[in-house]
């Protein structure tokens, strides 16, 4: 798979399909695997937090989630074919495989609509089970896991706990794929609605979220300290 390096995290230059596809494939192989889509604000606290940086640089992919990471990625390096936003990569997996699914996170109203849903569109995934992200034993919800014996879970817990807890638990899940996919459930559960398609495609969805969601604004202030540093990064080099 090939990369371009943002703040010496490996960014996949796959597209969104070849993302998808190679998701697929490493569910029919015997090895556990992260997935991380990376927008410029968890690459900011990567670039600020030595141990969260070190989850980014093992994860078995880590796709640019945002114009900004795309952005970084060209400037510092060299282009990716295009942005593979989280909520995307989650689809088209959900499309192109036939796995058994956990969905782990956001609230149980929302997790439950959201399993429904898939179970509905997708006739080929299995909805082995779902659980909201209000726990506080992993133990306990490892093992209701393992018990349904799943090949990819999805963690809506928000970044960067999502992040940090696969990479925590990896090991002690029997699934072969988790990903990390935020605010995912919301959308397909219909409580949230996405940007239409041209705010997509003119880089802009996370001020359409910001309009939507004015309490997002402390969140986007990493966005202006994220440009300054690749900036700064990219003029010393």
């Amino acid at each position: 798979m090939e990369t371009s390096k943002v703040f010496d995290i490996d960014i996949s230059k796959l597209d969104l399909l070849e993302s998808a596809n190679l998701v697929n494939k490493w569910l029919s192989q015997d090895k556990k695997r992260q997935v991380v889509t990376a927008n410029s604000e968890m690459l900011y606290l990567a670039y600020k937090d030595k141990e969260f940086k070190n989850i980014l640089q093992n994860a078995d992919m880590v796709t640019p989630d945002g114009v900004g990471s795309v952005w970084a990625a060209k400037t510092l390096d060299t282009a990716v074919k295009e942005r593979v936003a989280g909520y995307d990569l989650l689809r088209k997996i959900l499309e192109v495989s036939r796995a058994k699914v956990f969905l782990l996170g956001a609230k149980d109203e929302v997790v439950k609509s959201a399993a429904r849903k898939i179970g509905k569109q997708y006739q080929e995934i299995d909805v082995v089970g779902y659980k909201d992200g209000y726990f506080v034993d992993d133990e306990l919800v490892i093992k209701e896991i393992n018990s349904l014996e799943p090949d990819i879970i999805f963690v809506a817990l928000g970044c960067p706990r999502q992040e940090i807890w696969i990479s925590k638990n990896l090991e002690k899940l029997n699934v072969k794929v988790a990903m990390g996919v935020g605010g995912s459930f919301d959308v397909i559960a219909g409580i949230v609605k996405r940007a239409p398609i041209i705010w997509q495609k003119l880089g802009v969805e996370w001020l359409y979220r910001l309009i939507k969601q004015p309490s997002r604004f402390t969140r986007m202030l990493a966005l202006p300290k994220f440009v300054y540093i690749v900036l700064k990064m990219k003029v010393l080099n």
